[in-house]
């Protein structure tokens, strides 16, 4: 079977411990019954190997609410052909399950920090818990060879982006600045909070040099001169990469996405119980090579339940 994707960012719940200014989470509670369950989740992924499908993103919500997380990890770590299970986590329990994720066979995570004042924490996030999520982050990369830092490029945090390099260089991580995308519910914020790619590079310029390197399919690295250290952008908004492209993703309820921006496409647990793996990988065949070379922004996410 031609080989058309290679990664799957599968969302295993809705729920956030955090209410994020970007987020917004204003949305109708879920069953828990309409929750894929990790039985599902297993014969989606294996169902998806044959597509290509060799790395498993974990993703939200905030994944590690999840009870017996590290029980599914397990399970699609000892999948044949999947070479990486990873996990995008906001860090607040990550110091407290950290060993358990890594028995679990977790091979890398990424965490999202938009800022390393406590008080703008606060009042992006909600919650009073700042020192909990830099503990995480500190104890991540003891155990952990690689670590994304994720940072969501705002009006709120630009005057930090000297902060996150320091950051990022003092703790061995590997720091990217995503631009703020639109999603459901948060049109308003984007558009009075949003910072190009570009400023950001800009205000790097005005201190040091700052050269391009390389880019793989989602991300522009680039190397700070001063402080010898490559950082990435995720260009989603300036400069989409939709063409080259080679992630699909499940929502929590079982929705499969060729696109964040998209519709979802089929659903995983309505198929499941009416047909057999052929059956479904029939459909999948023709769904798959539908994958948009471009995006639609008449079709804006839940970043909650898709998982980003």
């Amino acid at each position: 079977m031609k080989k058309f994707v290679d990664t799957l960012r599968i969302s295993i719940t809705d729920k956030c411990n955090f209410n994020c200014v970007y987020c917004s989470r204003k949305f109708n509670k879920v069953d828990r019954k309409e929750i894929l369950s990790f039985e599902e989740i297993v014969k989606i992924i294996k169902i998806l190997i044959p597509f290509g499908v060799e790395k498993i993103k974990i993703t939200g919500g905030e994944p590690l609410i999840r009870k017996n997380l590290p029980f599914l990890i397990k399970k699609i770590s000892q999948i044949e052909s999947i070479k990486e299970v990873s996990l995008t986590t906001n860090g607040f329990y990550l110091s407290e399950k950290i060993d358990e994720l890594i028995i679990a066979g977790l091979k890398r995570v990424n965490i999202s920090l938009d800022t390393l004042n406590k008080d703008k924490f606060k009042f992006i996030t909600g919650f009073d818990c700042f020192d909990i999520v830099i503990d995480g982050i500190k104890k991540a990369k003891d155990k952990f060879s690689i670590i994304k830092l994720n940072v969501v490029l705002m009006k709120i945090n630009f005057d930090e982006i000297f902060d996150f390099v320091e950051f990022a260089k003092e703790n061995n991580l590997i720091l990217r600045f995503i631009e703020l995308m639109p999603v459901n519910n948060n049109l308003d914020i984007w558009k009075e909070n949003f910072v190009a790619y570009t400023d950001a590079i800009k205000k790097i310029e005005s201190k040091t040099g700052i050269y391009f390197l390389s880019q793989d399919r989602n991300t522009k690295y680039y190397l700070i001169e001063k402080d010898n250290l490559k950082i990435g952008f995720i260009t989603s908004v300036r400069e989409p990469f939709c063409s080259i492209c080679s992630k699909i993703r499940i929502d929590s309820l079982g929705n499969l996405f060729l696109c964040l921006y998209g519709k979802p496409v089929l659903n995983f647990k309505e198929l499941l119980y009416g047909l057999n793996k052929e059956e479904i990988r029939k459909i999948l065949i023709e769904k798959i090579n539908s994958k948009p070379l471009f995006r639609n922004y008449s079709n804006l996410p839940v970043m909650n339940i898709i998982g980003g």
